[in-house]
């Protein structure tokens, strides 16, 4: 059975708490890989700290810069970047763990790619959703 190779998109306190151990204690078991991560630069001390941590040196991370950070489309950039992951990586699948205003456009980017998601809830929000019905 060949190996699932996953794209973690986003390293922040939920998926190290909940994604990342379930790939790293169930990958053998489930056949799955934790391959590529992807956050934001501003995150990448602490990422980097993790992992180091973790003794992982397995997984690499794309951290994406503050000027091809967008909310509704993934920037050129971006797009460009993850279609090379995927391909080069045989990514199969990918889980989606990031603030909830970017799931979306993740999401249609994937199942565009015709990769199987894994996303948190809720599946979309709008700026200011607290405040602003």
């Amino acid at each position: 059975m060949n190996q699932i190779r996953i794209l973690l998109i986003g390293l922040g306190p939920h998926a190290k708490r909940i994604y990342y151990p379930i790939c790293e204690r169930d990958g053998k078991t489930y056949n799955i890989q934790l391959v590529y991560a992807v956050d934001l630069e501003e995150k990448r001390t602490d990422i980097t700290r993790f992992l180091a941590e973790k003794n992982d040196t397995s997984t690499q991370v794309y951290f994406i810069s503050t000027q091809d950070r967008t909310y509704d489309k993934l920037s050129f950039a971006v797009e460009n970047r993850l279609n090379q992951i995927i391909k080069q990586f045989n990514i199969r699948g990918v889980i989606i763990s990031t603030e909830p205003r970017v799931h979306r456009m993740y999401a249609l980017w994937a199942l565009g790619k015709g990769l199987s998601v894994l996303m948190d809830k809720p599946i979309s929000i709008h700026e200011s959703i607290s405040t602003n019905p």
